[in-house]
Formats: structure tokens, sequence, C-alpha cells
């Protein structure tokens, strides 16, 4: 087993700079010390603020020491409460992210941006990130274990500098879901949640899954063709204005019936609401892969064997997923990025970018049983 590393359940709280704080506070107002935190130098405050969105509010508590700028980190629970789209984002990246009203005895503060939920991570020493084998910025799975509840979380970002302590920090969504886990351990940077899919000896064994050819099935009228579409546009799109992480995978030529059986059996119709449902960060179906074969969704919460190649440390663990499912089967799979909303199509171990506009004629393009009719006719845009 490897070294462990401490987890600690971060609430949520805000940084303020020193600007705001003697707008909220009063004039040469010096934050008071509650309690040392396990990062070196920094503290939490007596002090709080209540924050306010277009929904509702909340008291929030403090961290300091002050810093150049104001930001204020949520769970995504958090921040449906208060109204507001939370960006994933690592601290102290905050262009482009929401903003809200900061509320104190003296005063109130608007900050246009700064508002996020922070991208969960472990603050390490050169010597520790040394010892684990990575660098500043790479991208882990850490497994944490807990009585009923343990789990592997991927997209863990490393953040290395000297003035750092060993210890991960995740939200308080993410440490419900894994049972308040107290410790974890670094199973392999940069891929999957299931880590027996790096040993070569498994990972041909499932590169032989799917490689049944499909039967060939009834076909699907044009007028439900033009439906499902409808439907799976509407879908997809929705996601990505949303900035929900998503992974949808269509059976093409050959059988997915192998990867069906890793997740959770559906065989539902196609619907939007479906979809969203789904891959809403509170269901416990979201993170894997769901699965379509023809006109009905199979499975969700499928687990792929993610590609090997060395790719850009933006693409998280979804990405890698679907490039590695497409290098052994012939399918399709649509990738939404939660943190930029960005569509992308995964075939042949290719990754391509496809706006919004393009869609629905990209998924025409793509899948045979939009394209064949039994009536003699073709598909076409509506």
């Amino acid at each position: 087993m490897g070294k462990t590393i401490l987890v600690e359940t971060s609430a949520r709280h805000v940084h303020l700079s020193q600007a705001d704080l003697e707008t909220l506070f009063g004039k040469g107002y010096v934050l008071t010390n509650k309690k040392d935190l396990s990062q070196p130098g920094q503290f939490a405050c007596q002090e709080k603020v209540t924050v306010i969105g277009p929904k509702g509010e909340t008291k929030m508590s403090i961290l300091g020491p002050t810093r150049a700028q104001t930001q204020v980190e949520v769970s995504l629970t958090d921040a449906r409460s208060l109204g507001i789209k939370a960006l994933i984002r690592e601290s102290g990246d905050i262009e482009g992210t929401a903003g809200c009203k900061l509320v104190g005895p003296a005063g109130e503060v608007e900050i246009s941006c700064g508002v996020i939920a922070a991208k969960r991570h472990i603050h390490m020493t050169p010597a520790d990130a040394q010892e684990f084998g990575v660098q500043d910025k790479d991208i882990v799975s850490v497994e944490v274990k807990s009585a009923d509840r343990s789990l592997v979380f991927g997209d863990v970002v490393c953040r290395v500098s000297d003035s750092y302590a060993l210890a991960m920090h995740i939200d308080t969504d993410e440490s419900n879901a894994a049972g308040a886990p107290c410790e974890g351990i670094i199973i392999k940077w940069g891929v999957l949640a299931i880590i027996i899919i790096f040993q070569p000896e498994i990972r041909t064994l499932l590169e032989k899954m799917g490689q049944t050819k499909l039967e060939v099935k009834k076909e699907i009228s044009n007028d439900e063709k033009e439906r499902l579409m409808d439907e799976l546009v509407d879908a997809i799109s929705t996601l990505a204005k949303e900035q929900t992480g998503a992974l949808i995978t269509f059976e093409r030529g050959q059988s997915m019936i192998d990867y069906i059986n890793t997740g959770t059996k559906i065989n539902a119709d196609i619907r939007s609401e479906l979809f969203l449902t789904i891959f809403w960060e509170g269901t416990p179906l979201h993170d894997g892969a769901t699965i379509i074969q023809g006109d009905r969704v199979a499975c969700a919460a499928a687990f792929y064997p993610p590609t090997n190649k060395e790719l850009s440390p933006k693409y998280g663990a979804r990405h890698r997923a679907a490039i590695g499912i497409s290098e052994i089967t012939d399918s399709l799979t649509v990738v939404v990025s939660e943190e930029t909303g960005t569509i992308s199509f995964a075939t042949n171990g290719e990754l391509r970018k496809i706006p919004i506009k393009e869609l629905r004629a990209s998924l025409v393009n793509e899948l045979q049983w939009f394209k064949s009719s039994d009536e003699g006719g073709q598909a076409h845009e509506s």
C-alpha cells in the first residue's frame, strides 16, 4: 500500500482582499485568528460575512490572511441554493466566474467574479511530489476509504510548493459522497477510478470486449428518427450550456454489451430529461458513461478503459475514457466538459470539438441508424 494522504473537508468560505475587508468591517480592520489550518500561515477567522446570490443568502466563514483578490468557495449544492453557476476552478483562477454580493457589519461589496467550486486538489511539498512521482499541475486519482462509501476521486490536481503541507482538500458534497474520509492513497496519475484497467493483462482482456459484431436491428421510422435526434440535440446542448459533465456513447457496428454490463441497466426511451437527470451531480449515476443501443438508453454509469496516450492536463477522466473506448470499439462517444461546456466527439482514438450549431449535422453524419431508412428516403435536418 502506498503512502497515505490526509483528506480534509473544506466547507464553504470566503477569502477577502484587504480593500474588501475594510469595506465590510471598517478601515484598518485586522482579521481575528480563530484556528490555525493545516496549510502553513492559513487560519480560520472569527469573522463571517453574508453571501447573497439571486436565489438566496448564507453566512460564510472567512479564511485568513487577506489575498490579492476576493474569492468565494462553495460546493455545487451551495451554489444552487444561492442561484449562482459556480465554475469548477483552481483557487485563484477566477477570471470569467460568477459574482455575488458580500455584506458585513460596516458595509457591502459587489464582486463581479470570484465565486468558484474549488477543483479537488492535493497540497504537497517538492519532496512529497518526488516521493509520489508527480509534478505541479499533474492530474491524479485518489482512493479514499470509509465505513460504507469508499470510492476513487478522479481529476485531482497536484499543487506543489515549498509553502504547502501534504493534504488533500475536497468540498462538502464530495466528502458526503465518500462518507467523510480522513485519508487517501494516490493510485495512478491521470486515470479513471478503476485502477485495474492499467494492468496490461486486464486492459488486453477489456480490449477483447465488444469485438462481437452487432446484429442488424429493425429499422427506425423517419418520424421516430427525427424525434430521437431532437431529444439528443436538446439534451447535449443543455448539458453544454449548463456546463454539466457528460459521457454518452452510441453503439455502432460492434456490440457494447460487455461495457453495458459494467453499468446500471436502464433500457429506457431516449428523452432529454433522462440525460439531464443522469448527469446531474447529485445522482449516483453521473460519473460513468451512458450507452445508447439503437433507439434505447441501455445503461448509465458504465466504465471504460482510459487511453494510455499522453494528453494535455486540461483533459480529465471523461475525455480519457472517451478516447479509450474509441480505440477498442467503433463506437461514437460524445463528451461534454464540465469545465468549459465544450462538446467533443471521440472516434477511432481521436477527439474533435463540435460547435453546438454543428451538433445535429454531426450526429446525423455519425449515426448509421439515422442515415439508414427502410422507406428508401434520406434522413434530413429539420
